[in-house]
């Protein structure tokens, strides 16, 4: 078996082997449940093997996917530079305060995450706008007589730029012109919807553009 190559397809929810040197076709196993085709010769099963891989499937990107763009991998792809052998570099890339201990995590917020865990309420799937709970956290932080706040009222989103995309998404439509202050380069992605984008410093009147 060992100097042997086998041509495996599919067959059901087994796999169909033939042999290439001889062009036999040996006995129809199904999976184990790791996942791994197994077949049987002389009464012995043997893990099935190929020779081979198939070619890589020429998959053509999306007209959504081309227009996606990214200001800072625009500048940094094009850059090419020479690193002085002889100094350390100095990241400047996106800083993770963490690292060394200079952001440590409160005690009330590891307990509270701890008795979540402990509580096996919260292992599965979440709303995706955030459990309940965690949006009238939000809103009873923020909220104030002039603007009072409910969870209805707030979205718990994976970071800012996916509040950006998400507000893009909902607020504007292809061919609409979305003007923001020059900010995160994540507000450039609404290109990829259709929108364009323009950073232009307009002066502040209360509101009115």
């Amino acid at each position: 078996m060992e100097n042997k190559s086998y041509l495996v397809k599919m067959s059901g929810n087994g796999v169909l082997v033939k042999n290439k040197v001889n062009g036999s076709t040996l006995k129809e196993k199904a999976l184990n449940r790791n996942g791994v085709h197994h077949v049987q010769v002389n009464g012995s099963l043997y893990p099935a093997k190929t020779k081979s891989r198939r070619q890589r499937w020429e998959v053509k990107p999306s007209d959504m996917a081309q227009k996606t763009l990214n200001p800072i991998r625009a500048i940094v792809d094009g850059m090419k530079l020479t690193p002085n052998p002889n100094k350390p570099m100095i990241a400047l890339s996106i800083g993770d305060p963490t690292v060394f201990g200079n952001l440590p995590t409160d005690e009330t917020v590891l307990q509270a995450m701890k008795d979540a865990i402990d509580s096996h309420k919260f292992n599965g799937y979440a709303p995706s706008v955030g459990y309940l709970q965690s949006r009238q956290a939000v809103a009873n932080f923020y909220s104030c007589p002039e603007a009072p706040l409910d969870a209805e009222d707030v979205i718990l989103t994976s970071g800012c730029s996916q509040a950006i995309d998400l507000a893009i998404s909902v607020l504007c439509n292809p061919g609409d012109t979305s003007w923001c202050l020059p900010s995160f380069s994540s507000t450039n992605s609404g290109c990829f919807l259709g929108i364009e984008v323009n950073s232009t410093s307009l002066p502040e009147k209360s509101w009115e553009v």
